[in-house]
């Protein structure tokens, strides 16, 4: 009898840092009230130290996607 997950171990790093990406957008707009996007980008008087790590939480995230991606539907087709 073959012992299968649920969940692979990229899914759950890839759901880790969605949700970390995604708390760290919520908790960045409530913080710095964003008027538009070009206040988005512009860090006039704005630390952007967490910014930084918002931008390697997401690269993280884009990195699991691809991953669970290329692994469950390319590879599948070969």
């Amino acid at each position: 009898m073959e012992n299968r997950k649920l969940i692979d171990r990229d899914e759950i790093y890839f759901l880790v840092f969605f949700s970390n990406f995604f708390i760290g957008m919520l908790l960045l707009t409530i913080k710095y009230n964003f008027d538009s996007i070009q206040a988005f980008f512009v860090f006039v008087n704005i630390d952007p130290i967490p910014f930084f790590f918002l931008f390697v939480v997401f690269i993280a995230c884009l990195y699991y996607f691809i991953k669970i991606i290329v692994k469950k539907h390319i590879l599948k087709k070969i």
